[in-house]
């Protein structure tokens, strides 16, 4: 007859028949004493792209009025420029989604996100810079190129890092975060005029690029990669320790990673 513990390494080992209840046990005795304090430090980090996208979504409102009526002559915009002003975002969304579609599975969910950064920064930076209706295009390009694939990236890292329990909670957190950076953006737009208002649109993507420094690879990606020590070690930073599913868990997944790619594979 089988002990516990000889039943635990048979199913960490992927043999065996797995007894669910004994699975779910485990869970609830280990899930009662972890600290997800590095899952939530992971998702606050990746979230701040979605904030950098509302505030791109946000900035023509506030920004348009006083860009309408400028001074200068080759930064003032007309009634046709302004309406392109707001919506040539979406052109830069549109190739964003495709272009992170391929990152994703190119460089990993982490990677991305610090790359989808440079983009927000660089055209803020632009539109910061501006001297003329083109330059401003081109920044309202390059921020939408960055939103596109933040729109991709940041749900998939968040789904594949956080556990079942709270991943329905902190996925809602990517919609909540670009509706605060519209409304912070409205908000700061009652103070501050275009180009202030650029340079605060700026801080979220920077901070995004510097967090995302410290936080994991998702696991997922690492099995893809076959990586299994680094997802092991992934599991346990956003988790306090080594879960002890994680053995037949991570074989779960790789068989899954390993069918999917196999699915790829002309015959």
């Amino acid at each position: 007859m089988e002990t516990p513990s000889e039943r635990r390494r048979l199913l960490e080992d992927g043999g065996g028949e797995e007894d669910p209840a004994g699975l779910i046990s485990e869970q609830d005795a280990y899930l009662s004493k972890v600290q997800n304090r590095n899952l939530y430090l992971a998702t606050f980090a990746s979230v701040l792209g979605p904030m950098s996208f509302g505030f791109v979504l946000g900035y023509s409102s506030p920004a348009l009025p006083e860009l309408m009526q400028i001074s200068d002559p080759r930064l003032r915009l007309d009634a046709v420029q302004a309406s392109w002003f707001g919506s040539i975002v979406t052109v830069g969304a549109a190739v964003g989604g495709l272009l992170g579609g391929w990152m994703v599975e190119k460089v990993g969910r982490k990677l991305s996100l610090m790359f989808c950064s440079l983009p927000f920064v660089f055209g803020f930076t632009i539109i910061i810079a501006a001297q003329n209706v083109w330059m401003l295009y081109v920044g309202r390009v390059l921020t939408g190129l960055a939103s596109g694939v933040t729109s991709l990236v940041v749900p998939l890292y968040i789904s594949e890092m956080a556990h079942e329990r709270v991943r329905g909670t902190l996925g809602s957190c990517v919609q909540l975060m670009v509706v605060l950076g519209i409304m912070g953006v409205y908000l700061a737009g009652l103070f501050l005029d275009w180009r202030w208002l650029a340079i605060c649109c700026s801080v979220p993507p920077t901070l995004l690029m510097v967090c995302m420094c410290f936080m994991p690879e998702t696991p997922r990606f690492l099995l893809s990669q076959g990586k299994r020590r680094e997802a092991e070690e992934a599991c346990a930073s956003c988790g306090g320790r080594t879960p002890p599913w994680s053995g037949s868990a991570l074989a779960s997944r790789a068989a899954v990673t390993s069918g999917a790619r196999a699915s790829r594979c002309p015959t």
